[in-house]
């Protein structure tokens, strides 16, 4: 079994080229179903769709949470297709059965007047405040992670076409961003000789921001505005996929610029933009 599952993780990099958590998440799942089956005494390259919802209904008895039943219930769908496409199995035991219902709670999304004052905060008149407007702007306009937002690089940004290249996740995509987080960029480049292989917000020794280093900007700046939440960068993200989903668009382009690699990380948003047309008819509508 040993052999398979170091097989199956090939598979996942080379044909499916995941990232490394995303191959390390499926290869922790792979393991403890193994584990399971091989405590119940079953061979895995047996197993019917039975044991598999036994094994399902045994995570929930230990109190795994519904999201984590469903991504153990795509693993095992997943190895079970490439045993199958080795030639191991002749079916797969989870094609009948129907993924639980997710419990993910609804993204934290800040208001756009709340987005206004956040990134409104930096004193721009101070090179550390062009910076972090740069920062702010950028994240805002764009929806990249944090982790890829500091190990962007000079010649990743062109600002005569208004677009960043981000090659953070499984692979780079092309971002495009607004006059604001142009101009921020502009204003905080300007009169500085970067070479095209230095980080965009590096530190003075060439190494780039860190995560927790670019959190704490955000929190400082977030305290300046007066804002209350407990922000953090993913709600920053959060807040740019509801707002571009809010005001009309659609999930697969939302998707590619934000570089998920499935469609489904968008339900929560969309579930956003329902609730928000039915306070907008509730609201609107006299026979409501």
């Amino acid at each position: 079994m040993e052999n398979y599952i170091e097989d199956f993780r090939k598979y996942l990099t080379i044909k499916k080229d995941y990232s490394k958590n995303t191959v390390e998440s499926y290869i922790s799942d792979i393991n403890a179903f193994t584990s399971y089956a091989e405590e119940k005494e079953l061979d895995v390259i047996r197993v019917g769709k039975t044991q598999v919802n036994r094994y399902l209904s045994f995570l929930s008895a230990s109190g795994k949470s519904s999201s984590t039943q469903a991504r153990a219930l795509a693993s095992i769908r997943l190895f079970y297709h490439f045993l199958m496409l080795e030639g191991k199995v002749k079916l797969n035991p989870c094609e009948e059965i129907k993924p639980m219902q997710s419990d993910k709670k609804m993204p934290s999304v800040l208001k756009a007047e709340e987005i206004e004052n956040l990134l409104s905060s930096p004193d721009t008149s101070t090179a550390k405040g062009r910076r972090d407007k740069a920062m702010l702007e950028l994240l805002y306009a764009t929806g990249m992670r944090a982790s890829e937002i500091v190990l962007i690089k000079f010649s990743d940004i062109n600002l005569d076409m208004n677009y960043c290249i981000c090659s953070g996740g499984n692979k780079a995509r092309l971002i495009p961003f607004g006059k604001q987080a142009s101009e921020a960029l502009s204003s905080y480049m300007k009169g500085k000789n970067f070479s095209s292989d230095d980080y965009l917000f590096g530190k003075s020794n060439g190494q780039p921001l860190s995560r927790q280093g670019f959190w704490k900007i955000i929190k400082e700046h977030a305290k300046n505005s007066g804002l209350s939440t407990e922000i953090s960068p993913s709600m920053l993200r959060s807040s740019f996929a509801a707002h571009m989903i809010y005001n009309g668009a659609d999930l697969e382009s939302v998707q590619e610029l934000m570089g998920f690699s499935d469609i489904s990380a968008l339900n929560a948003y969309s579930k956003l933009n329902k609730k928000r047309l039915m306070d907008v008819y509730l609201s609107s509508h006299p026979r409501a």
